[in-house]
């Protein structure tokens, strides 16, 4: 109806959108076409749109410090009147010269970022204009001035303002609506001399403001920054962004857009690290500052209003996103998009995520996970989902948990309500890093050595570690003082489980058993039995070695943890709970769990085989082993329990000999045998794990498929 067409025409003239990094004006452009393609639906002869801009004239030129002489105004209804003039533009000129001058705004810190942002809006207007050869300039008019529409600052630092209102004297308030008309004729200007002197004019109006602030309320400093902010300054680049002073944008926009800069905060220099870390909740360790564009992007929005950010989606997962995904549960999450796949050429898999400035109330939103190419055809078929809030109280660093069923819900719960969290057993941690007076060394800078001596010590790295197995070791001359993470040597020396931080998309978790005490670097991450970290000096470990974790950690032994850590079930909780990212951080690895019930004699002697030889079919009856004891009753009523048939068979290879007192030949002959025993497809133990999906759809099942 007319009347829709309408509201919708003065919807967009009354919408103010904000990049707050800009970059090259890519997300402007884009929402400026959406603009235009709208006012094309519902105003295709642009008969309301050029109503609504001369009405808008008129209310301006009643102002007390608008448009005061009668010639001038008339030169503004003329040129309203050129812009929709069809003989010399084309319709969409008029529609984008009042949304670029009404609507659309860019920041960025980078000066050739902002310049080249307005020349991308200065071509989409000239395009729109008819060539006449007859004219001067083949009728091609001067094009606006973008000054104070996209503007060189930086966008998380704000300007101390008490009571957050800048323009709060009648004195102010009647020179910024001065400027205010200034800029409005300076964005039409089109000679040189009337350029310079609306310039010179808004650069008094400024001072004149910073003055009168300087004897009101607001700190000197302040006020003399607000006046020294020249926007017309190609080259400067202003230390503070303020949307009312650079925008006249009082009252927060409508929609903020962008795709902010993936940059680690240990690159930014120390002063700014530091002013970040002093303003924003979601600095939170070593953080990338998507994750403040966030939280400020939220803050510039009017109530209500919608914040779209393109980020590395690494912030559902990785512990420098805790505070942002605090944020997240408390506001209203409209839609998430995921992208496991890399799609938009960056170096990193990223997320579209849309969220309302409004305190949750519905906790439902779509969501789309996008792993395949052919997933992008899927786009608009987003399921509707709710994050487990619940699991993120009771697991404060976990994951973001997306589109868990009833079914995977019922299952963790099983789990976690029979199990303990490994730092109740751990004392978890990095490996050493080096450093350096200037800074961090690479790994090329550690020194490697091919025999030992009482300087140096047995390493390893990441890409040593395979699944129940180290694969290699070398020496290192360890000097404490030129390392920091982990430094006292209880956690090296001491017997320990380690883990590769890399985990990827394709591969599960890799975890082996160091009994000799081997040192090793960031890449690997330790778990060591708070009851084997004995007369420790290190003063976060002193203070969390209590006795109760002490004693509890005696129960188990490094075998079974490993046997837990590097079975099926924990690959799968921990897809369900943390999201397979590329890093097993610390704080992952203490939340995996073991079972915390007596766990079977045959089962540590099974993971002692697999240390001395891998093997797949012995490596699938421990994870036979593991579901009988989560799901026991489950598996003996379909006659899919395996132990008894486990500890016959081992019963007559073993024949009551001991594994640790075979030699080397004896132990490879048991475990052929077993792996022989079960790779028959006739062996009881074997047709019962074939039958685990088949007779339990609901359990094992999604299990086993998740680590396929």
């Amino acid at each position: 109806s007319d009347r829709l067409s309408q509201e919708i025409i003065h919807s967009l003239d009354n919408c103010k959108i904000l990049d707050p990094a800009c970059g090259s004006g890519a997300f402007p452009m884009g929402i400026l076409q959406k603009m235009v393609h709208i006012l094309q639906k519902v105003d295709p002869d642009n008969e309301y749109w050029q109503e609504l801009q001369l009405e808008k004239a008129e209310k301006a030129t009643k102002g007390v410090f608008a448009i005061k002489d009668k010639e001038e105004r008339e030169r503004l209804l003329i040129e309203i009147n050129e812009a929709f003039d069809e003989t010399i533009n084309n319709p969409d000129y008029a529609r984008k010269l009042f949304l670029i001058e009404n609507c659309i705004y860019g920041v960025d810190i980078q000066p050739i970022a902002a310049q080249i942002s307005k020349l991308r809006f200065f071509i989409s207007l000239v395009v729109e204009q008819k060539v006449n050869k007859e004219k001067d300039n083949f009728g091609i008019r001067p094009l606006p001035n973008l000054e104070t529409k996209f503007v060189t600052a930086n966008t998380l630092i704000g300007i101390d303002k008490p009571d957050g209102e800048l323009f709060y004297t009648k004195e102010v308030q009647e020179k910024e609506a001065e400027l205010k008309a200034i800029r409005h004729k300076l964005f039409g200007a089109k000679t040189k001399s009337t350029k310079v002197k609306y310039r010179k004019k808004d650069e008094e109006l400024r001072n004149e403001i910073a003055d009168i602030l300087k004897k009101g309320n607001l700190p000197v400093e302040s006020a003399e920054r607000l006046a020294g902010w020249d926007p017309y300054d190609q080259n400067g680049v202003s230390p503070f962004f303020d949307p009312e002073w650079m925008f006249d944008v009082k009252d927060g926009f409508d929609i903020v857009i962008g795709n902010p800069p993936y940059i680690n905060i240990y690159k930014i220099e120390d002063f700014m690290k530091s002013k970040y870390n002093s303003i924003y909740k979601t600095a939170y360790k070593k953080y990338d500052i998507y994750v403040l564009f966030f939280e400020q992007g939220l803050n510039l929005l009017k109530k209500d209003a919608l914040l779209t950010l393109i980020t590395s989606n690494k912030f559902f997962s990785q512990p420098y996103g805790f505070n942002l995904r605090k944020i997240f549960l408390q506001k209203e999450i409209v839609e998430i998009t995921n992208f496991r796949i890399n799609v938009f050429e960056a170096t990193v898999d990223t997320a579209i995520s849309i969220i309302k400035n409004k305190v949750q109330t519905n906790s439902t939103f779509l969501y789309s996970e996008i792993t395949t190419v052919s997933d992008l055809k899927r786009l608009s078929e987003s399921i509707k989902i709710s994050l487990d809030s619940e699991t993120f109280k009771r697991i404060p660093e976990c994951n973001f948990r997306f589109s868990i069923d009833e079914k995977s819900k019922n299952i963790i719960n099983k789990i976690e309500d029979t199990s303990f969290r490994i730092n109740e057993i751990c004392y978890v941690n990095y490996g050493c890093r080096l450093v350096s007076k200037k800074g961090n060394k690479k790994k090329s800078d550690y020194i490697f050595h091919e025999n030992f001596n009482h300087q140096l010590k047995p390493f390893i790295e990441g890409h040593d570690i395979r699944k129940y197995q180290i694969t290699g070791s070398r020496y290192v001359d360890y000097k404490p003082k030129e390392h920091y993470l982990a430094l006292f040597p209880e956690l090296f020396e001491s017997q320990k489980i380690v883990s590769k931080d890399i985990v990827g998309k394709s591969e599960m978790l890799q975890m082996a058993y160091d009994e000799k005490g081997i040192y090793n670097d960031h890449t690997v991450v330790n778990a060591v039995r708070w009851c084997d970290l004995k007369n420790v000096t290190y003063k976060n470990v002193k203070k969390a070695n209590t006795t109760s974790k002490i004693n509890r950690s005696k129960e188990y032994s490094y075998l079974s943890i490993l046997g837990f850590l590097n079975s099926k079930l924990t690959y799968w909780y921990f897809d369900k709970i943390f999201n397979i990212d590329l890093h097993f951080y610390p704080n992952t690895f203490q939340n995996m769990l073991i079972y915390k019930k007596k766990i079977p004699t045959v089962f540590n002697l099974l993971v002692r085989m697999n240390i001395q030889r891998i093997s797949v079919t012995i490596s699938s009856v421990i994870d036979a082993l593991i579901f009988e004891l989560y799901f026991s009753d489950h598996m003996k009523e379909r006659k899919i329990d395996v132990l008894q048939f486990v500890e016959k068979d081992i019963e007559e290879v073993m024949q009551g000999k001991e594994f640790e007192t075979l030699n080397d030949t004896q132990r490879e002959q048991a475990i052929e045998e077993l792996h022989n025993r079960w790779s028959d497809p006739d062996c009881e133990i074997v047709k019962r794990m074939n039958s685990f999906s088949e007779k339990s759809p609901e359990i094992l099942k999604p299990i086993l498929e998740s680590s396929k």
